[in-house]
């Protein structure tokens, strides 16, 4: 009977060793593809950022000339009494 559970035992160690490997070989993967999403939504973000803080930059440099011809053409339209 203990030869029998000393073989069961070994089967034992290796199944579990065997278990230990796929999980850490699936667990690889996952931390390696997770690092990739965590890459790749830190470039969207930057890139998101920098197109907005472009964008409110074009804006400020020519809002005063935008709102000069604004006042230029409604200043024609002004109803007089």
């Amino acid at each position: 009977m203990e030869v029998r559970l000393a073989s069961a035992h070994k089967l034992g160690v290796r199944s579990y060793l065997s278990l230990f490997r796929e999980y850490f070989y699936h667990y690889l993967i996952m931390r390696v593809s997770h690092r990739g999403d965590f890459l790749i939504g830190l470039a969207t973000s930057f890139a998101a950022t920098i197109s907005s803080l472009g964008f409110v930059l074009v804006l400020f440099r020519r809002i005063r000339s935008w709102l000069a011809g604004a006042t230029r053409k409604f200043s024609f339209c002004t109803v007089s009494r």
